[in-house]
């Protein structure tokens, strides 16, 4: 900044040299010079020099003890990976983002930005489902929790039961919703043939639980929601139902699972 005082130009915040103002950088972008870009040492431009060890020159705005001066190995070795003065919190190529999916890189050469992660994926094509049992008849499978339909139902005849999930690609799970009977035709399998409890495990790709929580699924309760854990590193679910309200069958409708991929 100038300013007048007197009749005379005086420099005022930022030094002046022969002239020349002193001017300091934040990033690369900032050292332009006749259309070449230079870098950002130590908060001051370079621009190459074959003549100096280092490779680089500061420029004639740096402090007037560096400019004009080739800058040091030292003081290159001091720079932050991405070529800039400002400590990072990381380094390019740590793993970043949900589900540690994405990786740090340099935006310039004191920020670091998080690219290639995950996206957030309602539907999942490539689901497989398995149930530990299924009640005899034809209308219980467990591929009808997947199947889009509120009005059919896995049902099992057993007091304790267990449902997988699993999905080519997926190591990334975010929520997971299960719906109840209430709308199950025919009509009579609406009321009294739910669980009572359900064990939700998440596991990783060497079946190794990362995560636990059991939910209390109470006949006035139409919809089990799981949504405090994600999103978490996981490619496979476990469900373990007890405590059917009836001896005869208990099941439910509809799963649904969130999550994130590329």
């Amino acid at each position: 900044m100038y300013i007048l005082v007197g009749g005379f130009l005086s420099c005022a915040l930022i030094s002046c040299i022969d002239g020349v103002s002193e001017t300091r950088c934040v990033s690369d972008q900032a050292c332009l010079r006749d259309r070449v870009f230079g870098q950002c040492v130590s908060g001051y431009c370079a621009f190459d020099d074959g003549t100096c060890s280092s490779g680089l020159r500061f420029d004639q705005t740096a402090a007037a003890v560096l400019a004009g001066s080739c800058t040091s190995e030292s003081t290159k070795n001091d720079l932050n990976p991405c070529g800039g003065t400002t400590i990072l919190k990381g380094t390019p190529g740590d793993a970043c983002g949900l589900c540690s999916s994405g990786t740090l890189s340099c935006a310039d050469a004191n920020t670091l930005i998080c690219t290639g992660e995950y996206r957030f994926v309602e539907e999942v094509n490539t689901a497989q489902v398995q149930a530990s049992s299924t009640s005899p008849d034809k209308m219980s499978s467990v591929e009808n929790i997947l199947d889009g339909s509120l009005e059919t139902s896995w049902f099992t005849d057993q007091s304790e039961a267990t449902v997988t999930w699993t999905a080519e690609g997926i190591d990334c799970i975010d929520m997971l919703r299960l719906n109840g009977n209430q709308f199950h035709n025919p009509s009579e399998f609406r009321q009294g043939f739910g669980f009572s409890v359900v064990q939700l495990r998440l596991l990783d790709s060497s079946d190794v639980e990362v995560y636990q929580e059991i939910f209390n699924w109470g006949p006035e309760i139409n919809t089990a929601s799981f949504n405090s854990f994600g999103p978490i590193t996981a490619s496979k679910i476990e469900l373990i139902f007890s405590s059917p309200e009836s001896s005869e069958r208990a099941g439910f409708s509809e799963m649904n699972v969130w999550t994130r991929i590329r």
